[in-house]
């Protein structure tokens, strides 16, 4: 069989010239169905980005597509957290006043395990307390005064006392009175400036310690995992500890899609709670720009209408609750809707995805749960933050 055999049986030769209207017909049957073609394409790449559009803003607009696991990481970040404001009260006997009252809780909830390391922060700032507890004043008859005990100026004040009764009995004459406090001034002066030298030599070397070992997180502040037994040795010393908490603290792994920081104390209970437990929340939603007057009726409208879209009665709602909020900001102000509503853990979880805008805080009734919480998530003042960070396009998981 010859090539132009083999060739016409997998092509059609047309025969027709362009003159001929059997061939413009053809032609123009070609150019039609290239067309549709070509629009057919079109429009499949139009309705394709359009969907693709839509995904992306919902992925940018609710918490399940913030929470996007695979293209994200965790980062921790320890940042000043506020106080444990009222919750001092909670705080265990016995321990130095250089401990937190968070970081004390924690090692009384664990004493019976000594192996047990603490997340702590070494507050160095103060440092001269426990530098005054080593530096020797004087010593008479064998026993050291240190500066902690009593200072130079204190000692300066009652030479100068004893000077002043001398003068008064006559033991001494003016002149000699003069040229004793000369002395004793000088003696004062030299006495400072040692003082001052060594306690910089001193405070240097030992912050320098402090940073060789743990990781220096503000100036003179230094993170630490540390013992029962080396938190009380180094408070004897005069520095002083803090607890570090945590703003996700004993919250479920499987809510973290929901941290926030608004809803977080609800979180911490759910984590805790019976699924089926009524769980008594505030409820806060932004219901419009500027601060108008809103009647009540609108603002539990607002609410009715936002548990529908989830599922849940509207007798959730404590109707006395409702009222209007005006939330002030720097840029732009607005009024919010606020209320009161008694939930199940499941309904709080799903009112949270349908409305990612909702903000829900847990109302807390008991104290000293109150106080346990402050100290798991404030700490003594500072605080892991937990920030889900999406990864750039080239390290995402195909």
């Amino acid at each position: 069989m010859s090539i132009k055999t083999r060739r016409r049986q997998y092509i059609t030769v047309n025969t027709d010239t362009p003159e001929n209207p059997r061939s413009r017909s053809a032609l123009l049957r070609s150019v039609m169905f290239v067309t549709a073609l070509c629009m057919t394409v079109l429009v499949a790449a139009v309705g394709y980005s359009a969907v693709k559009y839509a995904d992306e803003y919902r992925s940018t607009h609710s918490h399940n597509g913030t929470y996007d696991e695979p293209n994200t990481v965790k980062r921790q970040y320890i940042v000043p957290s506020g106080t444990a404001s009222g919750a001092d009260e909670y705080r265990p006997d016995g321990y130095s006043e250089n401990i937190g009252s968070a970081l004390a809780a924690r090692m009384e909830e664990n004493r019976g395990d000594v192996t047990m390391k603490y997340e702590t922060v070494i507050d160095s700032t103060n440092i001269v307390t426990a530098f005054n507890k080593t530096y020797p004043l004087s010593e008479e008859d064998g026993a050291i005064v240190y500066w902690s005990d009593f200072t130079a100026y204190q000692q300066y004040l009652m030479a100068m006392d004893d000077i002043v009764a001398e003068l008064e009995r006559g033991e001494l004459l003016p002149d000699e009175a003069k040229d004793h406090v000369a002395l004793l001034r000088d003696d004062y002066a030299m006495t400072m400036l040692d003082y001052r030298n060594a306690g910089s030599g001193w405070i240097s070397e030992r912050r320098a310690e402090l940073g060789a070992i743990y990781v220096e997180i503000s100036d003179g502040k230094y993170y630490a995992r540390l013992l029962a037994s080396e938190i009380h040795a180094l408070a004897d010393e005069g520095f002083v500890l803090l607890g570090v908490g945590n703003e996700s603290a004993g919250i479920s792994g499987d809510y973290e899609k929901y941290l926030d920081g608004t809803n977080n104390s609800l979180l911490w209970y759910c984590s805790r709670c019976r699924p089926d437990e009524l769980i008594t929340v505030e409820c806060r939603i932004r219901y419009a720009d500027g601060y108008p007057t809103v009647p009540e009726t609108n603002l539990l409208n607002a609410f009715e209408k936002l548990l529908d879209r989830a599922d849940i009665p509207a007798e959730r709602i404590d109707t006395e609750s409702v009222r209007s909020a005006r939330v002030r900001l720097e840029s732009d102000g607005y009024t919010a809707a606020v209320c009161r509503m008694e939930l199940t853990r499941d309904e709080a979880l799903r009112l949270m995805d349908s409305a990612p805008d909702c903000a829900l805080s847990y109302i807390f009734t008991d104290d000293a749960l109150l106080a346990e919480y402050q100290f798991e998530v404030y700490g003594d003042g500072f605080a892991y933050r937990t920030e889900l960070v999406p990864l750039s396009s080239e390290n995402k998981n195909m």
